[in-house]
């Protein structure tokens, strides 16, 4: 099972332990697609931090994190892996195909959910391992590595835009900068229930944090 992804993708460090726990996510439960996938790769950083897939530990902290930032998803998604941009992939258990649910990828820095047509295990076997340099922007990770004097990035940082996508600005390496994976959402979260109430067409020129 995912002989192909486990060629093309290198896990970077040991597997960390990872035991099946009760969750809140209704998706993952006695899901065996699902199982089987954090059973075997669970905990993984691959191919110098650019993909991460969670533990069962992770799960429900990445579940909760992301129903803060998108509450219309509750009770629909399971978290399965997040990558150097702090992206969060799911199963999404009201797509399906043959029986099998598809892909949602959540993106705070454009505040965009993207549909993604693949199930679990074609994402893997399939679209990574022909297509990840496009979806993982491979061009920039490499630039920004370099610009940062890093080898690899580790599982709990990210490449954090310092003005997001959804504010007006470019994603470009001079915009990225290396954040606390958990700080990041946190703080994109937050940006985003800010501008989300905004009156439509209101122009922002200025961001502080607090």
């Amino acid at each position: 099972m995912y002989e192909k992804f486990r060629s093309a993708f290198s896990r970077d460090v040991e597997r960390r332990p990872t035991v099946m726990a009760e969750s809140v996510c209704k998706t993952l439960r006695d899901n065996k697609e699902l199982i089987g996938f954090f059973d075997l790769l669970g905990g993984g950083i691959f191919n110098r931090g650019i993909y991460r897939t969670l533990d069962y530990g992770e799960i429900d902290i990445f579940y909760e994190r992301l129903c803060v930032s998108y509450p219309n998803y509750r009770e629909r998604v399971c978290p399965f892996a997040f990558d150097w941009l702090n992206r969060m992939y799911c199963v999404d258990s009201e797509r399906r195909a043959a029986d099998h649910p598809l892909l949602l990828l959540f993106s705070l820095m454009s505040d965009e959910v993207l549909k993604i047509p693949f199930t679990l295990e074609d994402f893997h076997e399939k679209y990574l391992v022909e297509s990840s340099c496009e979806l993982f922007e491979l061009g920039v990770f490499e630039s920004f590595l370099a610009v940062n004097n890093l080898q690899m990035l580790p599982r709990d940082k990210c490449a954090s835009l310092r003005v997001p996508l959804f504010l007006g600005e470019k994603f470009e390496t001079e915009n990225l900068e290396v954040k606390d994976v958990e700080f990041d959402w946190h703080v994109n979260s937050e940006l985003l229930r800010e501008t989300r109430a905004l009156p439509e067409g209101t122009v922002i020129d200025r961001v502080q944090l607090t």
